[in-house]
């Protein structure tokens, strides 16, 4: 089920085919919204007027973008919506090898001999993930106020973490230059990665929520909504912006 080409990516391009390619413009940052004029405000100076509005970032940059207008409990509630952080470290690597005695898509690390929490194989998933005659490792490294990582050690921490467990000799845990097997290793940070429920969560969302509408704003999505969404449960929520539960089944202009 996995696309055979071009990542998870491959879902979002398939949906953007289908929409004018005027009405989609990247990388154009919001840096404020106006609720009473109705506006999106961009970094590149452009002003946009809306009806309604569907956000799908994150609950607390959007009530901080709504600026000055926005009452103070629903700034409280924003606030205390609690995240962590992930880091992911991308290994790519020379040759199919891998400590492993079967293909794998993913496993767990839950103890604390390693700094990842999860380990992924990309190439496993499709061989289009990875050049030919090449593999490719990520690893999850999850970061929140009561475990602070040092960025500057994070790739060898994850190669010291692959070869206590085997996955990588330490040979091979070398860049290719040294005669190792690693040709590239970045890293890239996802904030917020996963929502963190405490005993408010609820209330303070409900609250968001109710105060958005108040204003024609839809939040939705992962963070939008700060829930536990899968991929196919943000989908649907982006569905149900446009296509409200009362079964009328009538889109509604958004902007």
């Amino acid at each position: 089920m996995y696309p055979i080409e071009g990542g998870i990516e491959a879902l979002p391009r398939s949906f953007i085919s289908y929409i004018p390619a005027d009405r989609v413009w990247l990388n154009a940052n919001v840096v404020s919204i106006d609720a009473s004029r109705h506006e999106v405000r961009l970094s590149d100076g452009r002003a946009l007027s809306y009806q309604s509005l569907v956000s799908t970032m994150p609950l607390p940059i959007l009530i901080r973008l709504l600026g000055d207008s926005v009452p103070e409990e629903i700034k409280f509630c924003a606030a205390a919506l609690k995240h962590n952080v992930v880091h992911t470290v991308n290994i790519g690597l020379e040759g199919l090898r891998l400590g492993i005695d079967r293909p794998l898509h993913w496993v767990y690390f839950p103890e604390d001999r390693t700094i990842f929490h999860r380990l992924s194989f990309p190439h496993c998933f499709s061989p289009w993930m990875a050049p030919p005659g090449c593999s490719s490792i990520q690893a999850e490294i999850s970061e929140s106020v009561h475990q602070v990582r040092s960025k500057d050690s994070l790739i060898s921490d994850a190669l010291d973490g692959l070869i206590k467990v085997g996955i990588l000799t330490p040979e091979e845990a070398r860049p290719v230059s040294e005669g190792g097997r690693v040709r590239v290793a970045k890293v890239v940070t996802l904030d917020p990665a996963y929502i963190i429920y405490d005993l408010q969560h609820r209330n303070n969302t409900e609250k968001l929520e109710a105060y958005l509408k108040t204003i024609s704003i839809e939040s939705r999505g992962r963070f939008g909504e700060w829930e536990y969404f899968n991929m196919d449960h943000s989908i649907l929520s982006g569905s149900a912006a446009v296509h409200p539960v009362s079964g009328e089944g009538d889109s509604h202009e958004t902007g």
